[in-house]
């Protein structure tokens, strides 16, 4: 299975285009002093130097996000030229200041891709921006793909995250050392294609939000999540009652091809799922799979004790039924102005898919 859908993606070339809100590039070839009210601009570069002495100029480049990440000081700005950089980033940031914020984006047209991890713990302030991870080939097993521990106002946008076999495409925690999340965002990436086998409670997704029950608020709007057949493209609890999620804004995502849109559990409090197309449930479980009857709707409502849980206005299509909660959730998931509809995808099964043909499937989901 893993071998046929690897074929498959590298065969459709699955691509997002990274938007840039890149900073233009300075006319000369040092940076901007660190003491400057606009900060440094740092480029990184396939081609460029961890050792350069010139603190990662236009000229003079540094070879590694992990180096440019551990350089940052608030009000830096990254920019990362495109191209293929192997291996784990994201370790040793520097919070960034609600006033001067630390931005990573990709150089303007250009794609950037990470072959391993990017994690950023405690990244306040922090704005990621057009920065695509995948698996590195030869990597094993891991609990996610880009992952955020803690932090207060950062965000995720533009991106494209593919192609795990753990957990998560992207995860969402919290920590003692790092806190919890608070005032996050993440918005308009393409997220899809968690390739886990095994597991005999399908507990695969695309987003996994765990960021503990004092966290929030966030946002996740105006994604594509796809192809998540062994779980739920948003799971919005721990995996037990300890830890899950609070005050989230689950809203405007076109979400497809997944054993279940958003799972809600635990004491998970305040999700709002709102204007959303979930559309072709698409379900391959592991042999031995445990609770597969359960994956009859596309907002599951699992074990949750917790309040304020609801779906609004949102659409879906080739899913049993929009709300389906387990018998012993004491405060469930509720519903209201929601419908069925039929979408008529036009395009292939890629990031640039799934745009609704007919109304009013087009009054939902990320292109609405």
């Amino acid at each position: 299975m893993l071998t046929r859908r690897t074929h498959r993606i590298a065969m459709l070339g699955l691509c997002v285009a990274a938007a840039s809100a890149a900073a233009a590039a300075p006319s000369h070839a040092d940076v901007v002093p660190a003491d400057s009210l606009l900060g440094r601009t740092l480029y990184v570069s396939p081609q460029g130097s961890d050792g350069t002495t010139r603190m990662a100029a236009a000229r003079n480049p540094l070879a590694t996000i992990t180096k440019a990440i551990k350089l940052a000081q608030p009000g830096d700005t990254i920019v990362v030229k495109g191209g293929t950089y192997v291996g784990a980033a994201g370790y040793g940031a520097t919070p960034g200041r609600s006033d001067a914020p630390i931005r990573l984006q990709n150089a303007p047209g250009e794609r950037v891709v990470i072959q391993g991890t990017l994690q950023l713990e405690n990244a306040d302030y922090w704005r990621v921006s057009g920065i695509n991870v995948t698996r590195g080939a030869g990597d094993g097993r891991k609990e996610f793909l880009v992952k955020f521990d803690g932090g207060t106002g950062w965000s995720f946008v533009n991106s494209e995250v593919w192609g795990t076999i753990g957990v998560s495409n992207v995860m969402v925690s919290s920590s003692p050392k790092n806190g919890t999340p608070k005032n996050y965002r993440i918005a308009g990436n393409c997220i899809h294609d968690n390739n886990a086998s095994g597991g005999a409670f399908m507990n695969f997704h695309n987003i996994y939000l765990m960021p503990g029950y004092h966290s929030g608020p966030g946002v996740i709007e105006r994604n594509v999540l796809f192809d998540t057949e062994n779980g739920a493209a948003i799971k919005a609890a721990g995996p037990d009652a300890a830890t899950g999620a609070a005050d989230v804004r689950i809203r405007r995502n076109t979400i497809t091809r997944s054993a279940a849109g958003v799972i809600i559990g635990y004491a998970s409090r305040r999700i709002e799922v709102r204007n959303n197309l979930i559309a072709q449930q698409l379900m391959k479980p592991p042999p031995g799979a445990q609770y597969v009857k359960n994956y009859n709707a596309a907002v599951i409502g699992n074990h949750v004790t917790g309040s304020g849980n609801k779906v609004v206005s949102t659409a879906l299509s080739g899913f049993p039924k929009l709300i389906s909660n387990t018998g012993d959730s004491s405060r469930p998931v509720k519903g209201a102005l929601t419908r069925r509809t039929t979408p008529k995808f036009s395009g292939r099964v890629s990031c640039s898919g799934f745009v609704p043909a007919s109304s009013p499937a087009t009054e939902y989901g990320r292109y609405s």
